[in-house]
């Protein structure tokens, strides 16, 4: 099967390096320095075995590790060819189900949209791209098995790999439904989708008992309006016309690209419109699958693969770029059938590949810019400053780069600015107490060491702080212009200890 497209891999190989090779060496980013970096068990096998949920996506790390250490580019490798193999699979899938040239534009759209960015730049992204690759090529499978025990089985297998890289690959089994009621309704045996049914079942069973330790991590961590923020004030009828629209508007012009989609307050007539495309976008493709047109087959894509990250129990953002990986791979092919059907109609041919071309070059030019944001740390909380000014995290992390700058103004600006924007956030009162140490602010250090301890009591420095906040308080209590200050007269109870 690979060989007969032997040119085009060559082809999209080259693509995909040229425009993620410069990116092998780009820094260590956000999760990935609590979850790679700063995560000791990562060179231990018993940490691989800990939840059997997630075995292959730690051995993935483990086997990188211990063979390479702690350097980012072996890590972001794997991610650039699990992306590679994506981009083989959409060209494999779509030429059987529609021709080869179309395969060939979708794959090539695929490669280079800047949409992609963050589920294969991004190390710890590389869940998303992991179970994508791995569905694509499930669906080859389940296709091409008609009459084959062991591609069937091998189908089985790597939809079984995807939700070891994440439980939202559990939505398989919706798309091969709509694949057999849509495309192959002649197939007649229906009970080779129990396998598919059965591990999605298990996995969302296994999902929802940890359900509320996730919730309890995410308020922990975040104090319940942080990350979580918007998805808790949302109800899925209000999370799903903001996110769809969101992202059809990202795949059209990916300009505001950010790893912090904050800016979600829209007037009601800009929510209106929002809900009017959605209802025509669920009506259009219901219209589609009844009538059994491909097109809606890949238009149910991206409903099916969003409806993970539109549950209300507060466990995702609204819109994050990685969540649409799966989701956008089925607008690209809409997307490069349509140019590929212009550039066919007579004396139409030389403009459409010349659209075609103009177009690749152009989202080539936006994937290699927003790479360079995913440089290092700095680069990427100033990009994301430019797209989103409201979020909290953000605002602490450009605090936390303007105070290792030694901008003690800004730093402390940006932490007020981050604790406006959300009240409760403990961390940003931790990070501003510790610019007002440095500046000689001790009283206002004492302050916010106390709110932060308040607000978060499992705050990762809390022992560092509960010390800090000692030491202040006894040192700025004992100088006589400050010994009947109120700081001074609080119990012990409130002094941290």
């Amino acid at each position: 099967m690979i060989k007969a497209y032997r040119v085009q891999i060559i082809w999209l190989a080259v693509l995909v390096f040229l425009l993620y090779g410069f990116s092998l060496n780009n820094a260590f980013v956000a999760d990935d320095v609590y979850g790679i970096v700063n995560n000791p068990e990562i060179f231990k096998f018993s940490w691989v075995i800990q939840s059997p949920t997630v075995v292959l996506n730690k051995l993935v790390y483990w086997l990188i590790a211990n063979s390479f250490g702690i350097i980012p580019w072996p890590f972001r490798l794997v991610n650039i060819g699990v992306h590679l193999l994506t981009t083989i699979g959409v060209l494999v899938l779509v030429s059987k189900l529609i021709n080869k040239t179309v395969g060939m534009v979708a794959a090539i759209l695929v490669a280079v949209h800047p949409l992609m960015i963050e589920s294969v730049t991004w190390i710890s992204g590389n869940g998303y791209s992991w179970y994508t690759a791995l569905l694509v090529w499930s669906l080859i499978g389940y296709i091409k098995a008609k009459d084959s025990w062991w591609k069937y089985g091998g189908s089985v297998l790597l939809f079984f790999c995807a939700l070891q890289f994440s439980e939202k690959a559990a939505i398989l089994p919706c798309i091969l439904l709509v694949y057999r009621l849509v495309i192959d309704k002649k197939r007649g045996r229906w009970w080779d989708l129990i396998p598919y049914a059965a591990l999605s079942g298990l996995w969302l069973v296994l999902n929802l008992i940890n359900i509320g330790a996730r919730l309890n991590y995410l308020q922990t961590e975040y104090n319940s309006n942080v990350e979580t923020k918007s998805v808790i004030k949302f109800s899925p009828l209000v999370q799903t016309p903001v996110a769809l629209t969101s992202y059809l508007g990202l795949v059209a012009w990916p300009d505001k690209l950010t790893l912090y989609h904050s800016e979600m307050s829209f007037t009601k007539t800009k929510f209106g419109i929002m809900a009017g495309i959605t209802i025509i976008y669920f009506l259009a493709t219901a219209w589609l699958l009844w009538r059994r047109s491909l097109i809606g087959f890949f238009l149910s894509w991206l409903v099916i693969g969003l409806s993970p990250t539109l549950v209300p129990f507060g466990v995702a953002w609204i819109v994050a770029e990685r969540y649409v990986y799966f989701g956008a791979i089925g607008i690209l092919i809409l997307i490069a059938w349509g140019l590929v059907k212009f550039s066919q109609k007579p004396k139409q041919e030389e403009v459409g590949w010349a659209v075609i071309t103009i177009l690749v070059l152009a989202l080539s030019i936006r994937t290699l810019v927003r790479n360079h944001d995913w440089t290092d740390q700095d680069h990427l909380w100033l990009a994301a400053e430019r797209t989103s000014p409201t979020s909290p995290q953000n605002q602490n992390n450009l605090g936390d780069l303007y105070g290792r700058r030694g901008d003690l103004q800004q730093a402390e600006w940006h932490f007020k600015r981050a604790i406006e924007l959300n009240p409760n956030y403990a961390d940003a009162m931790h990070n501003l107490a510790n610019v007002y140490v440095r500046e000689g602010r001790y009283e206002e250090a004492i302050k916010w060491y106390e709110e932060a301890l308040k607000n978060k009591p499992s705050l990762w420095s809390l022992w560092q702080s509960k010390a800090q906040l000692k030491a202040l308080r006894e040192f700025f209590c004992k100088q006589p212009a400050y010994e009947k200050n109120s700081i001074c007269q609080v119990g012990e109870q409130n002094s941290g200890n």
